[in-house]
């Protein structure tokens, strides 16, 4: 009995609350405080500020307070805003579903949006899509700012975009793009699409890249990929942290190659420090090395690394890009000593007689011919010299490792040769000024007449 009094009670109220025909004759429908709360937000449209609900709401009968809308849903807001649409539309436009992304009545925001269109108002949709869950997103799509690349009704570019290829880009990363275009090496990518490596919305991977840095790189530099695929040994720098980008800059440098620095100084951003191997062994700190060690091999004090040893991958021992001997006795061939021959005559070892050809020598005697080129136990280059620096004159070493012994040289020059005490033999001294023994005639020999 309580609940029905209650109930009539509130009818009553209701009834009361709600003008009449009568009442409304000559006002408005925020006249009377029912609706004044559509009123009160910073943006409010138009017919609504004037109280003219009429335009969208028609009274579905007579003396009642029962409206309906004027027009079909999806064709309501078309009676007065009418779009001039692109080839490419927006669904919810397509649709007539305006109501999607705009109140009917007031907001917050400009042009009565639902949300702000810098944050959320794209996310109402598009939260859910697949590219919001990946890793790295790019900075609008985080905040929601679909409207940077994207236009809210419709587009004469493919996917409603404002823009395409890297003009749309440059809407926010002109200045970068100004920078790689003034640069002398230039990827060129950048000249075409930035969407051939990068995705516009989002990645598994760094800076929004479509793949992992090498098999990025490595889709258009099929070369390096299949030296990479079949050497068995591959340089740590393709393959940890950044992989290409540890050497490469990914748009632009100054140097040839896209290199961040010259060669010797991105060889030493990793190799200042001892590093493993996979066998066990440790590649030395060739940056402490050079440094302890003034007298540089030729490619050193050039700055390049890479004219003795390959970047990427080899075959070869230590990433060689021609055979060396590893061994300390070897028997002579041309063909493992490629490497020294790239730049080094091969008649330094292979002459006799060595003048002109080298300072190590008795006269004209080549000493590099008597100790190299021998049948059996030829002594490698790695016997006497530091392929890298050393502190004596013509990179020899100061020790020499034999198996798993190392022996000093004791190598000291004078102004015509010099004199060497390996543990090989006993101290011996060469002169380039020594005259050679005096030939001596065949037997049973005349006189010239």
């Amino acid at each position: 009995m309580i609940g029905s009094v209650n109930l009539l009670l509130l009818a009553a109220a209701v009834s009361a609350a709600v003008p009449s025909p009568a009442q409304m004759e000559g006002k408005t429908c925020t006249e009377f405080g029912c609706h004044a709360d559509l009123q009160v937000k910073a943006v409010v449209h138009e017919p609504v500020a004037r109280g003219m609900c009429q335009p969208c709401h028609a009274q579905a009968q007579e003396n009642t307070h029962e409206f309906r809308l004027s027009f079909p849903k999806e064709a309501l807001c078309q009676a007065c805003h009418i779009l001039t649409l692109k080839n490419h539309v927006h669904q919810p436009v397509q649709d007539g579903r305006c109501l999607d992304c705009h109140d009917p009545h007031q907001s917050e925001f400009h042009r009565l949006l639902r949300a702000d269109p810098s944050k959320q108002l794209c996310l109402k949709c598009h939260a859910e899509d697949p590219f919001m869950k990946k890793k790295h997103l790019h900075g609008p799509v985080a905040m929601g700012a679909c409207i940077l690349c994207h236009d809210s009704h419709s587009s004469w570019k493919p996917k409603l975009l404002v823009a395409q290829g890297n003009d749309l880009c440059a809407v926010c990363h002109e200045d970068t793009m100004r920078r790689d275009q003034q640069a002398r090496h230039l990827h060129p990518p950048v000249t075409g699409d930035c969407e051939q490596c990068h995705d516009p919305h989002s990645s598994d991977y760094p800076q929004q890249l479509r793949e992992e840095s090498r098999k990025l790189c490595v889709s258009c530099h099929e070369d390096v990929g299949q030296r990479i695929a079949a050497s068995p040994i591959v340089h740590g720098a393709v393959t940890e942290k950044q992989q290409c980008q540890n050497c490469h800059a990914g748009h632009s440098s100054s140097l040839p190659t896209r290199r961040g620095t010259r060669v010797l100084d991105t060889c030493l951003g990793c190799h200042n420090e001892e590093r493993p191997r996979p066998n066990g062994t440790r590649v030395a700190n060739m940056a402490a090395l050079l440094k302890e060690n003034p007298n540089h091999h030729g490619p050193i004090r050039q700055a390049d690394c890479s004219a003795c040893h390959n970047p990427h991958a080899s075959a070869l021992p230590n990433l060689l890009t021609e055979a060396y001997p590893e061994l300390f006795y070897a028997p002579f061939n041309a063909d493992n000593y490629k490497l020294c021959f790239r730049c080094h005559r091969s008649d330094l070892v292979s002459a006799k007689d060595g003048q002109g050809v080298t300072e190590f020598r008795q006269g004209n005697l080549n000493l590099h011919y008597v100790h190299v080129s021998k049948p059996s136990k030829g002594r490698t280059c790695r016997a006497c010299h530091a392929v890298h620096a050393s502190k004596s004159p013509a990179h020899i070493a100061e020790v020499v490792p034999y198996g798993n012994w190392k022996y000093t040289i004791k190598f000291d020059a004078t102004a015509n040769g010099g004199t060497c005490a390996p543990a090989c033999h006993a101290a011996r001294t060469y002169d380039r000024t020594a005259a050679p023994p005096a030939a001596q005639p065949p037997a049973g020999a005349k006189p010239a007449q």
